[in-house]
């Protein structure tokens, strides 16, 4: 086992002359990474680094800007004004939707409906209603929605509230 630590030693030596520039701080014998610590130190100067020079160009290019538009007022005066304006904008906006939401009703716009009256009569149907579907299909749900209408409309269901046919388009007419 020493003699195959031995000669990675050697290896790693020998790509070190030779300008390799890999990592070689790991511990073969363990399996562990003893630059775990230094590798995080560096990801975190590099972000620094990185945050500084973004800073510095972009220092530069507002300068650049300000003294390319230093004789058009009008222009600089845009280019950061505009923006400005926008963002206020879409603030407000963003603040007065509450606003707007709680004058509205709470369940939408809502229009009064007035009761259906009942037919009075000899084989008459206040709310005749037909299904389009397979006539050997259940539609409970659909007779339990007309049920609520009727008692809404203080009816009868199948007296003045009936179901009229079960199929195809046709059977209608």
């Amino acid at each position: 086992m020493s003699d195959i630590r031995d000669q990675s030693i050697q290896e790693n030596t020998a790509s070190k002359e030779n300008g390799d520039i890999s990592d070689t701080s790991s511990d073969f014998s363990s399996g562990s990474d003893s630059s775990s610590e230094a590798s995080t130190n560096s990801n975190f100067d590099s972000e620094k680094q990185a945050c500084q020079k973004f800073l510095k160009h972009l220092i530069l290019l507002m300068q650049k800007i300000l003294m390319m538009f230093g004789r058009n007022k009008k222009g600089i005066i845009v280019q950061i004004f505009c923006p400005i304006i926008f963002c206020t904008i879409i603030y407000l906006f963003s603040n007065l939707q509450p606003l707007l939401e709680s004058q509205m009703k709470q369940f939408g716009w809502t229009h009064e409906l007035t009761p259906v009256k009942k037919c009075f009569g000899s084989n008459c149907v206040s709310i005749g209603y037909s299904i389009i579907g397979d006539p050997q299909d259940s539609y409970q749900w659909i007779d339990i929605i007309m049920k609520n209408v009727a008692e809404d409309n203080q009816l009868k269901f199948n007296e003045d509230v009936k179901k009229q046919t079960v199929g195809s388009s046709q059977k209608f007419f």
